[in-house]
């Protein structure tokens, strides 16, 4: 019998991840646009929670559920839109959303996703949040990365698009001659192309 113990927190499982997967794919999962300031600021904003011991107590009950925006879940962590789940495991999002079911949260599935939003209605039956993205009267309607999308077993969340930027990474523009940036990242591929969404007349 093994006594090796396999990760058991956040950043065990981003080393293993960083081991496994091919360099261009986790560079893009862990990396953040342009100087990654807001990757820095979320860590931060984590590691000033504290959390309060309450000794003595009776635990024999224990009870996370909460409510947001009206649904109940079981536990108090949701899982936030991030598209191209199939980049990291051949189940992608359908894993994904069977894991949220399983613990009684909410899944937030990304425009970007790389299953279908009406197979990935089949794969469980938990909270499956879609995004719906709206488009400001400034950008043309047939804009590439504009589209419609929605899913009749999908809790719909409207969001209004009022820009469209390219978002560069300045990590790995530094590393690149004048020539390659904007058109490889590393040296090794160019940016990732996500499948088109589903689009709703």
């Amino acid at each position: 019998m093994s006594t090796t113990l396999g990760p058991i927190n956040l950043f065990e499982f981003e080393t293993l991840a960083k081991e496994r997967l091919a360099k261009e794919e986790y560079d893009y999962i862990a990396g953040g646009a342009t100087d990654e300031i807001s990757v820095d600021r979320n860590r931060r904003a984590y590691e000033s929670w504290a959390l309060r011991p309450r000794v003595l107590r009776d635990v024999s009950a224990l009870d996370l559920s909460t409510t947001v925006v009206g649904t109940k879940v079981n536990l108090p962590v949701l899982i936030a839109p991030c598209g191209g789940h199939k980049r990291a495991h051949p189940e992608g999002e359908s894993a994904t959303y069977r894991a949220a079911a399983a613990c009684g949260t909410i899944f937030a599935v990304s425009a970007n996703s790389n299953v279908p939003f009406e197979e990935l209605a089949k794969a469980a039956a938990g909270h499956l949040w879609g995004m719906r993205r709206s488009v400001s009267p400034s950008i043309p309607s047939g804009h590439p990365n504009v589209s419609a999308t929605s899913a009749t077993t999908i809790r719909g969340v409207e969001v209004q698009i009022v820009r469209i930027r390219k978002r560069n990474r300045d990590g790995q523009e530094r590393v690149q001659t004048p020539r390659q940036r904007g058109r490889i990242w590393n040296g090794l591929s160019p940016p990732p192309t996500f499948p088109s969404s589903p689009k709703v007349s």
